[in-house]
């Protein structure tokens, strides 16, 4: 190691040789020491054993510039260019940073295989090697992979088709084939086009679960389809009109409707219908009862075996019903308990009464082929008037409804009635005659 001031002065030729050889050995040994040398110049070279660098004297030789380590490594405590043919890559001190101009590329792997650049309008990670993968990994436990952008972070599959999108505003978007299927709202999340699928239920997995504790549930297991509710509130169908068809055909099975009305169908018809005051049959009703399959007050009862309808007013009082005393008979009962009755007074004028109605032989406009007997209940209603339902001539609603009705059972205590007086006379008659007879 040697140092030198580089200035060789007048002396004796043994002492000039001795000086001359310090100054070739400082340069050899690139000046070289443990503290910078006394005299120093522009460019200057200064091995600085203290710190193991390499130093270079700046052009305006008032600082040390360091170029490299004594042991090989290189330092550079300054900025550092590497031009290249169109762009240039820059060490900036100042920045702390390694610059690559547009386009300058950061290339890894024999191929390249991948590069890191921008083209002065957008970023890119090129990964090119067929076959092969790119692989991001945060690799130690607890540790996150985070990409953050001040909009939209965008992940792209081949041909440059949208795979997800993670919008500025929070939002994310799921594609398939370059068409978005699922995103995220303010509300939840929004099926955009296409269809939800769950796989057969196994057990525990193809189901829709919803409810803190899967109170409902939606599953197919493979067989059969199920809507499940297994918690302890009320299931709740809730919608202006709810239909049941038949998958096979789009048939109606039921509907329920706006405005409250049920509607249950048979083969595509509809059968029976609620409405305002009550519901409407259309067809055949047909009822099977066991009486050994039911209990209750409600429909046995010692004179009745099996009562299969009750009629009742809103109060709840029974004021009628249909029964099936035996498996041959079906029985039609109207309430008749003196509890239930005030204010009775014996039918009189019954024969009277009786001789006012008109019976006839007549068809219905509907089925002219068959005749039957009856009376007009308008004439009936003088007489009977309990047993007429309606005004002659009201208006028919929509459903048909305002035709005059008779019920042909209130007219059994007037014949009742005027047979009594009729059998009263007769006695009467009888006596007389008995009379005459014995005189």
């Amino acid at each position: 190691m040697a140092q030198h001031d580089y200035v060789i002065a007048n002396q004796s030729g043994s002492a000039f040789r001795a000086d001359l050889n310090n100054a070739l050995s400082a340069t050899v040994t690139g000046n070289s020491g443990s503290s910078a040398p006394s005299t120093t110049y522009a460019y200057m070279i200064w091995n600085d054993t203290t710190s193991n660098q390499r130093k270079i004297r700046n052009s305006a030789n008032n600082a040390w510039i360091v170029l490299s380590t004594l042991s090989g490594g290189n330092v550079f405590d300054d900025d550092v260019t590497f031009n290249g043919a169109s762009y240039n890559l820059v060490w900036d001190k100042s920045d702390n940073a390694l610059e690559f101009a547009d386009n300058a590329k950061c290339t890894f792997g024999a191929g390249p295989d991948l590069s890191i650049f921008h083209d002065a309008d957008s970023s890119y990670i090129e990964h090119t090697t067929s076959g092969t993968d790119l692989i991001i990994d945060a690799k130690s436990p607890g540790d996150d992979l985070i990409l953050r952008a001040a909009d939209d972070v965008e992940i792209r599959v081949q041909g440059n088709e949208d795979a997800i999108k993670c919008k500025g505003d929070g939002a994310v978007e799921l594609y398939y084939d370059g068409s978005k299927k699922i995103e995220t709202i303010t509300s939840g999340v929004r099926i955009s086009s296409g269809d939800l699928e769950l796989l057969d239920n196994t057990g525990s997995t193809g189901r829709l679960l919803l409810g803190n504790g899967a109170d409902l549930q939606l599953y197919h297991t493979g067989s059969a389809s199920y809507i499940k509710d297994a918690g302890t509130g009320d299931f709740n169908i809730i919608s202006n009109t709810i239909q049941f068809s038949n998958a096979a055909n789009d048939e109606f099975l039921a509907r329920f409707v706006e405005n409250g009305a049920v509607e249950l169908y048979y083969d595509g018809s509809k059968k029976i219908e609620t409405f305002g005051s009550g519901a409407t049959l259309t067809g055949q009703l047909y009822v099977n009862f066991d009486a050994s399959q039911v209990s209750g007050a409600n429909f046995k009862n010692a004179n009745n075996t099996g009562t299969v309808i009750y009629f009742s007013r809103a109060d709840g009082t029974v004021t009628g019903s249909i029964s099936q005393p035996t498996t041959t008979s079906t029985s039609f009962n109207t309430s008749s308990d003196y509890r239930l009755k005030e204010n009775e007074v014996a039918i009189s004028d019954g024969i009277t009464r009786l001789k006012t109605l008109k019976p006839y032989k007549f068809n219905f406009k509907v089925d002219p082929d068959t005749t039957v007997d009856g009376f007009f209940a308008h004439e009936v209603t003088p007489a009977v008037p309990e047993a007429i339902t309606g005004e002659k001539d009201a208006p028919i609603d929509e459903k048909g409804e305002g035709y005059q009705q008779i019920d042909y059972g209130k007219l059994v205590p007037l014949l009742t009635a005027a047979l009594q007086e009729a059998i009263a006379k007769i006695e009467t008659l009888e006596t007389k005659v008995a009379t005459l007879e014995a005189k």
